[in-house]
C-alpha cells in the first residue's frame, strides 16, 4: 500500500456476524452538499430494486443474465456527464527483489461512468488492486494516463494528487482503518478535519442515518459490529462528497447477510443518489449487486459485462474467461 494512503491505521475490522439489521431509511430528500459541509445523504435502504439480479427471476432471462440496469442509462440520455475516471492504455510494471521485471497491469483502457456500480474481478495476481490504487491516484502508472474527476493525474506533483484525492475520491478497504479511540460520529468527521474543514454535526448526522447508525453515534468502533464498523467507513468515505468511492473487497471479512446489508448500501447509493462505485471483489454473489463486470487476468481486461447478471453466471464467465486468458 502507498505511504500516501489517504486513512489512518488502525486495526483490521472483526468479522462479528450480529449486524444484520439493513440501513433505515429516511423521509429527508438527498440533495448535493457544499464542498466544506459534506454529502447529505440519505438512507438508501434495501428496497426489492436493489437487490441482486438473482432475486428477482421474472427480471431475468434463462441464460441467467439481465439488461433491466444498464451502466449507461443511470442518467437521462440527454444528460450525460463525463465519466469521472478514465484510464487509457494504462501499464504498470513493478521491479521484484530480484531484479525482475512485473507487469501488474498491461494497457489498459477503461471508463467508469457517473452513476453507476462497478465490480472489477480476477485471480490472485491478476492486477485488481493495482487498477483501484492507479484509478484512485494512490499510484503512478508506468505509461498511460489517468484522469480522475476531469483532471489528468500525469503531470501532478505529490501535493496536488493529494489534494485531488481529498476532493474527489472516497475509499473504503477491507482493513477499515477506523481511529480507536474516536467514536462513529468523530471517524466520519475525520476526512472533514484533516482537510482543514469545520464538520457540519447535520452533515454528519445524515451520514450517520444514511448508513443506519443514528443510534451508534457516540459508539467507538471496538462497541460496534464488522458490518457497522463498515458502514461507518462507507459513512466517512462519502462525507465528503467523493466524484467516486473505491472499495477494496468491502466485504472480505463479512459474513454472507452482512455482507447483504453493506452491498444494498452501496448499490442505494448508487440508484438513490448517483454516486459511482468502483468496487474490486472476488467474490461473484457482491459481483452481481454491481451494473457492470470487469474481468482481469495477468494484469489484462479479458472479459467486460456491461449490464447486472446472477452470481452464478458471473462465475461460469469468470471460470471460462481465466481458461481462455
Amino acid at each position: 500500500m502507498p505511504t500516501n494512503h489517504p486513512d489512518p491505521t488502525a486495526p483490521s475490522p472483526s468479522t462479528d456476524r450480529a449486524d444484520s439489521a439493513a440501513p433505515s431509511p429516511s423521509n429527508d430528500r438527498p440533495g448535493q452538499a457544499a464542498p466544506n459541509n459534506g454529502a447529505d445523504l440519505t438512507a438508501p435502504g434495501a428496497p426489492a430494486d436493489h437487490a441482486p439480479p438473482d432475486s428477482h427471476a421474472d427480471h431475468t432471462p434463462p441464460n441467467g443474465t439481465t439488461h433491466t440496469r444498464p451502466a449507461t442509462t443511470a442518467h437521462p440520455a440527454h444528460v450525460v456527464p463525463p465519466a469521472p475516471v478514465r484510464l487509457h492504455d494504462v501499464t504498470r510494471l513493478h521491479r521484484t527483489g530480484a531484479g525482475e521485471t512485473v507487469t501488474a497491469l498491461d494497457h489498459v483502457t477503461l471508463d467508469f461512468a457517473a452513476g453507476t456500480m462497478t465490480a472489477v474481478m480476477g485471480p490472485s495476481g491478476s492486477g485488481k488492486s493495482t487498477l483501484l490504487h492507479c484509478a484512485a491516484g494512490l499510484d503512478r502508472p508506468t505509461t498511460g494516463d489517468v484522469t480522475l474527476a476531469g483532471t489528468p493525474t500525469r503531470d501532478l506533483d505529490e501535493r496536488a494528487l493529494t489534494h485531488l484525492r481529498r476532493d474527489h475520491v472516497g475509499f473504503v478497504f477491507q482493513a477499515l482503518n477506523l481511529v480507536s479511540a474516536l467514536t462513529a460520529a468523530q471517524n466520519i468527521a475525520l476526512p472533514l478535519r484533516l482537510a482543514g474543514r469545520r464538520p457540519d454535526p447535520a452533515a454528519v448526522d445524515r451520514a450517520l442515518r444514511a448508513v443506519g447508525l443514528s443510534d451508534r453515534a457516540h459508539h467507538r468502533p471496538s462497541r460496534l459490529s464488522g458490518g457497522q464498523q463498515q458502514r461507518v467507513a462507507i459513512a466517512r468515505a462519502l462525507i465528503t462528497g467523493p466524484a467516486v468511492l473505491f472499495a477494496d473487497e468491502p466485504t472480505g471479512a463479512l459474513d454472507t447477510t452482512t455482507s447483504r446489508v453493506v452491498l444494498a448500501l452501496l448499490r442505494g447509493l448508487v440508484d438513490d443518489h448517483g454516486q459511482t462505485v468502483v468496487m474490486v471483489t472476488h467474490d461473484p454473489a457482491a459481483a452481481s449487486w454491481a451494473d457492470r463486470v470487469v474481468m482481469l487476468a495477468d494484469g489484462r481486461v479479458i472479459e467486460d459485462i456491461p449490464y447486472r447478471c446472477a452470481a452464478e453466471t458471473i462465475a461460469a464467465r469468470t471460470a471460462a474467461a481465466e481458461v481462455s486468458a
